[in-house]
């Protein structure tokens, strides 16, 4: 699916962007600098920027520990531990959970919180580094088509989506035009 395209982007650190075919669940990752930059006029696919604007530093960030409502506060029903060799792999565990809050990585090991009010606190311990995901709006594309007995007429919209991992993304309309894709890229609210 494409949300399990956009969950492998997020796994893999050097993923600029993605191109999804609909029909066979095609995925493919992209690792060009700065992503897609065109597109083709072809019905069915997806072309996606990955932006990993959707973590932030809790206290200093770096050289802490996650933790709940105080330094003290360190219950595992907050977390679940995870195996992810670095902190990109960790973000990406994240970005596809939907319940993720935060996340704590330190060598190997990558904590999903899911404590409602993602961390709140942090404890001093070096090596280690806690996030705190942003949350973010979700807008979704329209295509509208009406049809009479004499003519049909379609109306393409392009959209630019911020998913709950925080991807800044745009969505060309079904037959859209490398122009306007690249305007979306052009705009602020496109990473």
């Amino acid at each position: 699916t494409l949300e399990e395209c956009k969950a492998m982007c997020a796994a893999a650190p050097a993923c600029t962007g993605i191109e999804h075919k609909e029909a066979t669940g095609r995925c493919e990752i992209w690792t060009r600098k700065g992503g897609a930059r065109a597109t083709a006029k072809v019905v069915g696919f997806s072309c996606l920027v990955y932006s990993d604007a959707a973590f932030e530093p809790v206290g200093d960030g770096t050289g802490a520990a996650c933790r709940g409502s105080s330094s003290a506060d360190n219950d595992p029903s907050y977390y679940a531990a995870r195996f992810a060799p670095s902190l990109e792999a960790c973000k990406g565990l994240c970005a596809a959970d939907p319940s993720c809050t935060a996340i704590e990585h330190s060598g190997r090991r990558c904590e999903i919180w899911t404590r409602a009010g993602g961390a709140g606190a942090t404890k001093a311990l070096a090596g280690f580094a806690c996030l705190s995901r942003k949350a973010v709006s979700t807008t979704t594309a329209t295509t509208t088509s009406m049809t009479t007995t004499m003519e049909t007429t379609t109306e393409e919209v392009q959209t630019t989506t911020t998913t709950g991992s925080g991807r800044s993304v745009c969505t060309p309309p079904p037959n859209g035009s490398r122009d306007k894709c690249q305007s979306c890229f052009h705009s602020i609210h496109c990473k």
